[in-house]
């Protein structure tokens, strides 16, 4: 399995989630960017979620979702503020994360084309905008934690 990969930065982190079946490494990119804009970021690997060679884990959306709320909480300790994202249902864990942890993270940014319903209408609906998780197509530290 693909380490998670992290880029130290400043006091404002962004926690990033790949899609499913792939790795930190789709991310990479996009994390070293925010590294050189003065964010530390995160892009873990997630059992279950990150594609491993010869892998035979049974996927759990739970477990998945639990994994990527423990993973915010951890860097939340280290950092004046967090913020999140993902690609792909990497994005609909994002979602997870800001209304599981409504009020503390910074800022959301997605990529996603999820339907209503989750994967395959067997997981977590994909909340709507209205439902007070703030999005931002800019990525800035919030006015609480500047």
């Amino acid at each position: 399995m693909d380490e998670t990969i992290e880029f130290k930065g400043g006091p404002h982190a962004v926690l990033l989630f790949h899609g499913l079946s792939s790795t930190p490494l789709e991310l990479k990119i996009i994390g070293r960017g925010l590294s050189r804009a003065g964010y530390t970021v995160s892009i873990p690997t997630i059992p279950g979620f990150t594609w491993q060679k010869g892998g035979t884990s049974r996927p759990d959306w739970r477990s998945w979702a639990d994994s990527a709320v423990d993973l915010f909480d951890a860097l939340l300790a280290r950092h004046e503020s967090v913020s999140v994202g993902g690609l792909c249902i990497g994005a609909v864990l994002a979602l997870h994360v800001a209304a599981r942890r409504a009020g503390t993270w910074g800022r959301v940014f997605l990529a996603c084309a999820a339907a209503a319903g989750g994967v395959g209408g067997t997981g977590p609906s994909l909340p709507s905008c209205s439902s007070g998780v703030r999005l931002s197509s800019r990525l800035q530290p919030s006015a609480s934690t500047s």
